[in-house]
């Protein structure tokens, strides 16, 4: 099929070197996420805002479902006001409960490959 799962493995296998160490300083915000983070590693690849390529063709199903569905979350990245982007955890990475510096964003998280039967795999909004 063409799932967005099967787009991002490729993109994340071939790709692999796009994906910069969370923290680094390639996005416009984020720069104290790596001191959030105990295990191997947070790498991130940048679709849209400070970092993302000016095309299409590294993401082409993606991006085209984030422009028709959330087209206010895609002008606002694209204007500074914030990142949209792929997140990869390795194997027992683990991210420190941690708050942003403001409530002004919004964060969404949708697991696209998920190791095991994700038993093991969590997220935590506040005490839930």
């Amino acid at each position: 099929g063409n799932s967005i799962a099967k787009k991002y493995k490729k993109l994340a296998s071939h790709n692999l070197q796009s994906f910069s160490d969370v923290g680094s300083g390639e996005r416009g915000s984020g720069h104290d996420d790596h001191k959030v983070v105990t295990g191997t590693s947070w790498k991130e690849y940048v679709l849209f805002g400070t970092g993302a390529k000016n095309s299409d063709a590294d993401a082409p199903l993606t991006k085209g479902l984030l422009r028709k569905h959330v087209p206010d979350v895609v002008s606002l990245a694209e204007q500074g006001g914030g990142e949209v982007i792929f997140s990869r955890l390795a194997p027992k990475t683990r991210i420190e409960a941690h708050c942003g510096p403001t409530n002004l964003r919004w964060t969404a998280h949708l697991g696209l490959v998920i190791p095991g039967d994700g038993s093991k795999c969590r997220i935590r909004v506040g005490m839930q």
